[in-house]
């Protein structure tokens, strides 16, 4: 049986690496004014912060710091018991650039997802 390849699953050279300059013109010349910024949580629940497009530039270098435990919270907002990481500590939200998109359901906005890297390294935690 022969199966066609998946696009989901392309190989990395192949796909078009969106860069920061691309995102900055973009959110420019659409007059994009609110940028959100989302992670999942250990709920499976979006999660995020917003940002306005002055302060885009700032977002994409240095991302968004949370408390360690801040993606372990429950849906009730309270920490989930058991989890490896205590209250000490920060970690911090990455937008990558490469999942840019214009929001078509709200005007002048758009959202990147996040990934959690460690504060002094940049090195991804695994944390979600």
């Amino acid at each position: 049986m022969y199966l066609p390849p998946n696009p989901f699953f392309a190989k990395e050279e192949k796909m078009k690496k969106i860069m920061k300059s691309d995102i900055l013109k973009s959110v420019k010349d659409k007059d994009i004014g609110l940028i959100r910024f989302l992670y999942l949580d250990s709920d499976a629940m979006i999660r995020g912060y917003c940002s306005t497009a002055e302060a885009l530039e700032g977002d994409l270098e240095q991302g968004h710091a949370y408390a360690k435990p801040m993606p372990f919270f429950s849906s009730l907002d309270d920490i989930v018991a058991g989890s490896q990481f205590g209250p000490v500590g920060e970690v911090c939200a990455m937008p990558d650039p490469n999942t840019f998109k214009i929001l078509p359901y709200k005007s002048r906005s758009a959202a990147m997802i996040c990934d959690f890297v460690t504060m002094d390294t940049l090195e991804e935690t695994g944390m979600c």
